[in-house]
C-alpha cells in the first residue's frame, strides 16, 4: 500500500486580470510517478485476557519490517515494539492499527477490536448455604481460560471446579474465555461445494493444474495422488486443490 498526502492550498484573490501572453522561450514539460504496490503481506495476531477484561495483548506476525507502529484507536501509539499489552479504560470497540515500513515501502493492517464481556451463567453451582466447617465444590462450563476473583478461601484457584471452605457470606465471580460461534460456513467443507468461492475450476476428475473438488480421497480425483484421509472424523470431506501456474489465485475465500 502506497502513501500519498494531499496538500491544503488556503489563500485570497482580490482581483484576478487576464490578457494574452507571448513568451516564446518556455517550453511545457510533463512528469509522472509511479506507484508501486506495497509487498509486506504481515498480520498481527491479539488475544484477550479473563483476569484483566480491558487488557489486551497484540503480537506482529512480520519479521522483515525496519520499523512498526501501534495506534490502538484509543489514543495512544506506540512504536518499534513487535507485541504490545494494552489496557484501555473502557468497553467498546476500537480500531487498532499496526503500521510497517521496509526499504521500499509502508503498510498498514487495520482490525476492529471488541473490549467486552458478555454475562452468562458460566458458574453452574447456584446460591448455595453451607455449615460452618464444611466445603463446596464450584462447578463451572467448560471454558478456555478463566479467572477467579476473589481467590479467599479457594483450595485452588487454578482449578475450574475449586472448593470453599469460606466461614462467612461470600460472592465468587469467574472470568472465562469460551469458544464463541463459529464463523466461517462449511469451514470442514461438510456441506460440500458451497458456503465459499474459488478462482479455480471445480470438478469432479482432476486433468489439470488450477482445479479443485470437494471430495473424501484425493486418489479418487486425481491417480497420482496420494489416498489420504482428513484429520478430525477420518471419512469427512476436504477440500483437494491442484495448484494453478498463474501467481495470486485465489483458492478459497
Amino acid at each position: 500500500m502506497a502513501e500519498t498526502q494531499d496538500s491544503l492550498l488556503t489563500g485570497t484573490l482580490a482581483r484576478l486580470t487576464l490578457g494574452a501572453v507571448v513568451n516564446p522561450a518556455f517550453t511545457a514539460q510533463s512528469s509522472k510517478v509511479n506507484i508501486v504496490a506495497c509487498q509486506i503481506n504481515e498480520d498481527f495476531n491479539f488475544q484477550r485476557n479473563p483476569c484483566s477484561p480491558y487488557t489486551v495483548d497484540f503480537k506482529t506476525t512480520s519479521i522483515t519490517h525496519t520499523y512498526i507502529k501501534w495506534l490502538t484507536g484509543d489514543g495512544y501509539m506506540i512504536v518499534n515494539q513487535n507485541s504490545i499489552t494494552h489496557t484501555f479504560s473502557d468497553f467498546g470497540n476500537y480500531q487498532v492499527k499496526m503500521i510497517l515500513s521496509n526499504a521500499t515501502c509502508t503498510d498498514t493492517i487495520s482490525k476492529t477490536i471488541s473490549v467486552d464481556v458478555v454475562q452468562d451463567d458460566m458458574i453452574i453451582t447456584p446460591d448455595t448455604t453451607i455449615c460452618a466447617g464444611a466445603a463446596k465444590l464450584l462447578r463451572t462450563r467448560p471454558a478456555l481460560k478463566f479467572c477467579w476473583f476473589p481467590v479467599t478461601f479457594l483450595d485452588n484457584p487454578n482449578s475450574p471446579n475449586p472448593v470453599t471452605t469460606s466461614p462467612n457470606d461470600i460472592t465468587y465471580y469467574l472470568n472465562s474465555e469460551s469458544s464463541g460461534n463459529n464463523l466461517i460456513t462449511n469451514g470442514n467443507f461438510s456441506g460440500g461445494n458451497s458456503g465459499f468461492s474459488s478462482a479455480y475450476n471445480y470438478t469432479s476428475n482432476n486433468v489439470t493444474e488450477g482445479q479443485y473438488f470437494v471430495g473424501t480421497d484425493p486418489r479418487a480425483w486425481n491417480r497420482s495422488l496420494g489416498s489420504c484421509v482428513d484429520h478430525t472424523s477420518g471419512n469427512g470431506n476436504m477440500m483437494l486443490v491442484n495448484g494453478s501456474p498463474a501467481p495470486n489465485v485465489e483458492v478459497w475465500k
